[in-house]
């Protein structure tokens, strides 16, 4: 977690069990410049019998790219949803279980900083031009039955894993799949809309802790302009992409895949107490609001790094160069990215 000039960035991650695993609290939080672009989760989880049960207290943020005023480029909105969420999972074997969420709380609309500088600046263009008209497009927004609304969301999933850990690297072997569909509904003011999402991943043992890794996800939503727009975490998807580039991480429908080899470095460099591996790899994805979108922002990176283990948190540090496979625009000109996360390496 860090501070700048322009606000608190950063992610914190913290679990506590009991001895028998029955009991778990998990927080993570990750700030991006403000508490209102910040995402939080405080998860109580009880498993002492069949029926698995957790609570949380949450703020999740979500992102969309608008354009409701004439003489005015796109520009990105926000909406916190915050409140209460409860889950109920039911094993059916020891691989495949169904989860239910459901989640009552309000979705505030706001602006980011950013966006607001925007249009002030398209104003002050505005007066400068006697052949446009005066527009406070800031207020207009905020006239636009925008505000704070009661929402619920239910969300009902299928899941399928086999994954298994190894204490030097996290996940090693097995495979994993998760089929998720959420609606979300605000009563009083007539809006509804949903998304849907597919996960997969499949991890290749080697040799010791020397594993090959591939994952993949796609998604799609529907319901109208306040629809949900995905917004990826670059580091966690597309690192060949910059973090916060919306040209190629926000958009109603997405996919993305992940090939990465991950190997032991203790042998090389020692440290106590921490599990250092190197990583190469390869990803490949794109987010659009339709198929052509979709195509026409494909991104294509080659990565390589570094992974510092130390206990069960793993801290990340990526670099990763964007190949030129035919996009109208190639992600940050071509140049390396670095992507530095933590995480936690048994989640």
């Amino acid at each position: 977690m860090g501070a700048s000039g322009s606000g608190l960035f950063g992610q914190v991650t913290l679990l506590s069990n009991d001895r028998l695993r029955n009991h778990a609290i998990y927080l993570d939080a990750m700030a991006y410049g403000s508490m209102e672009n910040t995402v939080a989760n405080l998860l109580y989880i009880n498993q002492e019998s069949r029926l698995i049960w957790g609570a949380r207290l949450f703020q999740d943020v979500l992102y969309r790219v608008e354009q409701p005023f004439d003489n005015v480029a796109n520009f990105l909105s926000g909406e916190r949803f915050y409140g209460a969420r409860g889950t109920l999972r039911y094993p059916l074997n020891r691989f495949l279980y169904l989860q239910g969420d459901l989640a009552l709380g309000a979705a505030t609309e706001f602006l980011p900083g950013g966006t607001k500088d925007y249009l002030k600046h398209q104003r002050k263009r505005n007066l400068e031009d006697p052949l446009l008209p005066d527009q406070d497009y800031i207020g207009l927004w905020n006239d636009d039955s925008r505000g704070t609304h009661f929402q619920t969301s239910p969300s009902v999933s299928l899941g399928y894993n086999t994954i298994q850990y190894h204490p030097g690297t996290g996940p090693i072997a097995g495979n994993s799949v998760l089929v998720e569909h959420t609606l979300n509904l605000q009563p009083f003011n007539s809006v509804t809309h949903g998304h849907v999402r597919l996960d997969a991943e499949q991890y290749f043992p080697i040799y010791d802790r020397i594993n090959f890794s591939l994952r993949g996800a796609l998604g799609t939503t529907y319901g109208g302009e306040l629809s949900r727009q995905f917004y990826l975490s670059s580091f966690d998807t597309l690192r060949g992409v910059q973090f916060g580039d919306t040209d190629f991480l926000l958009g109603h429908r997405f996919f993305f895949t992940k090939a990465e080899v991950r190997f032991p470095l203790n042998f090389l460099i020692r440290i106590p107490i921490v599990d250092l591996e190197g990583i190469a790899g390869a990803d490949f994805g794109a987010v659009g609001d339709d198929m052509q979108r979709l195509w026409n922002r494909r991104a294509f990176s080659l990565v390589t790094g570094f992974n510092f283990g130390l206990g069960p948190i793993v801290f990340r540090l990526h670099f990763a160069k964007p190949l030129d496979i035919g996009a109208i625009k190639l992600p940050a000109n071509g140049n390396w990215i670095t992507n530095f996360s933590l995480g936690w390496r048994y989640w």
